[in-house]
């Protein structure tokens, strides 16, 4: 008897209070035996099959808008994978009685990569609407900490960290400073770690080429950004794990410094004797007493 044969002869005369025998099924294990391969092999088939998920819309739950665009989803996949869409699609909001989340403040063509993500597990940071990796990434790992998509945000740190090593001297590292800088830095705290730091490693060019006026300009809208900087090319002789109580804070008396109000953090420990460069790489290179004369 067929499962809809049994339905129909539930609701009908008095078969209706007769329940039929159902046989129990034995348990299925997917082992090594049933498939013919390893478990490397199931979970390239399992990760394929999800990926072509997100190619068919024939067995989406929901709907998700942005803009003028919407992308046919599945809970069992989006929700598991973000707080936010697991809230908005199994609580009293409205989006669970419509099957519509709309995203309201964001760009299109970074959800359509964030969604793609939570099928694939990856994503490719080029040919998305004009956007330069650099900010795609950037965008990105905002958007992955918006709605709480640990393992987007983690990638997307991973690969920001990347393009700055090479994309440091394009105008879109200038363009991304105004972005990182201009949110809230417990969202981007990271994001701005990594720029100073990269600013640290090529000062020498982007303070002082002509063709970095981008940055200069970005630099002094944002002067956290110098902050930072100046932190993480703080001096430290013998303190690895230095309390920042320890550190004293410096002005560079230097006349290129000052247009940039150049500061910097000397540990305390740091000997006399022990000569200092100005961070940003301008003439000064003295010991501890001349720089004990610009403490701020």
């Amino acid at each position: 008897m067929t499962a809809s044969a049994t339905v129909k002869a539930e609701g009908s005369g008095a078969s209706a209070n007769k329940t039929p025998a159902v046989a129990s099924a034995p348990p299925f294990v997917l082992s090594k035996v049933d498939t013919g391969a390893g478990e490397s092999n199931v979970t390239k088939q399992m990760t394929k099959g999800l990926q072509n998920v997100w190619a068919n819309a024939r067995y989406s739950d929901f709907t998700i808008g942005c803009g003028e665009r919407k992308w046919k989803a599945h809970k069992v996949v989006v929700c598991s994978q973000s707080d936010f869409f697991h809230k908005a699609c199994d609580g009293e909001f409205k989006e669970a009685q419509t099957g519509v989340v709309t995203l309201k403040e964001d760009d299109p063509n970074v959800v359509e990569v964030m969604l793609h993500f939570m099928y694939h597990f990856d994503y490719e940071d080029e040919g998305h609407g004009g956007l330069a990796p650099l900010m795609l990434n950037a965008y990105l790992f905002v958007m992955a900490d918006k709605y709480q998509v640990d393992g987007l945000k983690a990638l997307a740190k991973d690969k920001f960290l990347k393009r700055t090593t090479s994309q440091w001297n394009t105008s879109s590292f200038a363009e991304v400073i105004s972005v990182a800088y201009s949110l809230d830095d417990r969202v981007t705290g990271v994001l701005r770690q990594i720029l100073a730091g990269t600013v640290r490693d090529h000062a020498k060019d982007l303070f002082r080429k002509q063709e970095f006026f981008e940055f200069r300009e970005a630099a002094l809208k944002h002067p956290q950004l110098l902050l930072d900087h100046s932190k993480s090319t703080a001096v430290n002789a013998d303190e690895p794990n230095r309390n920042p109580a320890n550190m004293d804070w410096y002005k560079c008396p230097g006349n290129y410094c000052k247009e940039y109000s150049a500061i910097f953090a000397i540990s305390q420990h740091v000997p006399d004797t022990f000569r200092i460069s100005c961070p940003l790489r301008c003439t000064y290179n003295k010991n501890k007493p001349f720089w004990d004369a610009y403490k701020i």
